[in-house]
């Protein structure tokens, strides 16, 4: 027998999950119009909100820079009532500005939202050992000494106890980085590039050509120099090595793209 033709109740019901998948869809290029690419934010974000005019992050506040001591308390102090703060302090032994200061004494003063960080990385030199603490608040330790995962090497940390207790070594890299980095500066300023005041074991400014570029022409003459840094593409890290090296670096620089 011949079949009746599908009526209206039919149609409507076979495209029934068509019409809610073209809503959906609708709705989620609406808000990537209006919340740019916060396509899955379904409630209002409790963040401060940015607008156009404000002032963006650069790499000098990040990286290098310095921060004053009183402002990053009251920053962790009034965030840490919200959240967990967490501080990295990897190039603390390097900085010698009078105004900078770890946050430590806040932890020791009972603060429970923080943790900061040192490692035997850095001045030390043990980054393939891997070694880093924290300090925290007691509460806080038990509750992330349940959920650690992993044990440290006993290489790692018995060279990073030796190396900590052997502050004549400590005062010797500080005095060769300083060394270093006067030499760079130097170069820098006779070429009369921007930089940013660094406070750690690494000088970073711009080149005013792609990085890559660079580094591409220094491996030539032997030299790695750092990766990208996105957005400043035309910007350069160098890590600070021995006087001597950082001297061929500036020469070979200079000669170069001087």
């Amino acid at each position: 027998t011949d079949t009746e033709p599908a009526g209206f109740q039919e149609y409507f019901i076979a495209f029934l999950p068509w019409l809610f998948l073209a809503g959906f869809m609708f709705y989620m290029f609406s808000q990537v119009r209006t919340n740019g690419n916060q396509i899955m934010q379904f409630g209002k974000s409790k963040a401060k909100e940015m607008d156009e005019e404000a002032p963006k992050v650069t790499f000098k506040d990040v990286a290098g820079a310095e921060e004053a001591k009183e402002e990053l308390e009251d920053f962790v102090k009034e965030v840490s009532k919200k959240c967990m703060v967490f501080v990295d302090e990897a190039y603390y032994e390097y900085v010698e500005d009078p105004s900078y200061g770890s946050m430590i004494d806040l932890v020791r003063a009972g603060q429970k939202n923080l943790i900061v960080t040192r490692t035997a990385s850095k001045i030390h030199g043990m980054a393939g050992l891997r070694v880093g603490f924290g300090f925290g608040h007691v509460d806080l330790l038990k509750k992330l000494s349940q959920i650690q995962t992993g044990q440290m090497n006993v290489l790692g940390l018995a060279g990073a106890a030796a190396s900590y207790k052997d502050t004549e070594f400590q005062n010797f890299t500080r005095r060769k980085t300083r060394e270093s980095k006067l030499i760079m500066e130097e170069m820098i300023k006779d070429l009369g590039l921007r930089t940013t005041k660094s406070h750690a074991n690494f000088v970073f400014f711009e080149t005013g050509r792609a990085v890559e570029e660079i580094n591409g022409e220094l491996k030539k003459k032997g030299i790695i120099s750092g990766r990208p840094f996105p957005p400043y593409l035309k910007w350069s890290r160098v890590s600070l090595q021995k006087p001597e090296e950082m001297r061929y670096f500036a020469q070979t620089y200079k000669q170069l793209f001087g």
